[in-house]
């Protein structure tokens, strides 16, 4: 036995349509989109100078990909002296990879995400990129990630900074991703 059941709307339980059909078997749905809504990602865009064994934040050459073929999704981060403000509340990934240069063999540098619930009146390092060993050459790479979850784009913020063991840069380009930062919302807070 079978059964047919016709409907032009289906309603969740407050009355909102969330399935309307026009009757020519064409749907709208007003579901949530359970996708990923926001995907950003920037760029350091020259190279930053880094002192022997210290820590240095990434303030200024910064820039959103302008690449072709790059695709952000959604608003996107906004930017001030390097601090990055997140455009809806939400858990999102944040990637960093730094790609350095250094006139010695590099036995160590790390690119840092540093992350705050209060504006940066403190923070904390949620994740310190790799170590990275190079011997008879000048370039390291040093990755890093995180998950934070966003439940108030008003004081949750992140930033960025390098260490390198030998003075050296973080190196940079307008052109292409040398060192770059991505943020990704993959679901809510």
């Amino acid at each position: 036995m079978s059964s047919i059941l016709k409907v032009n709307t289906i309603q969740d339980g407050g009355g909102n349509a969330i399935i309307t059909s026009d009757g020519s078997g064409t749907f709208t749905s007003n579901l949530p989109n359970t996708g990923i809504t926001m995907l950003d990602q920037w760029r350091l865009t020259s190279a930053l100078s880094l002192s022997g064994n210290s820590t240095t934040a990434i303030t200024a050459n910064l820039e959103r990909n302008d690449t072709s073929g790059f695709a952000q999704i959604g608003t996107g981060m906004t930017e001030s002296s390097g601090v990055f403000t997140f455009p809806s509340t939400g858990i999102y990934e944040i990637y960093a990879f730094g790609n350095f240069y250094g006139g010695l063999d590099i036995t160590f540098c790390r690119v840092e995400i540093r992350t705050s619930s209060d504006n940066f009146s403190s923070d904390d390092t949620l994740q310190n990129g790799g170590n990275a060993h190079t011997f008879n050459g000048y370039y390291a790479m040093a990755p890093a990630y995180a998950v934070f979850d966003v439940t108030n784009t008003s004081t949750h913020k992140v930033k960025f900074n390098a260490r390198h063991q030998n003075s050296g840069n973080l190196e940079g380009s307008s052109s292409n991703n040398t060192t770059w930062f991505s943020f990704k919302r993959i679901g809510d807070t």
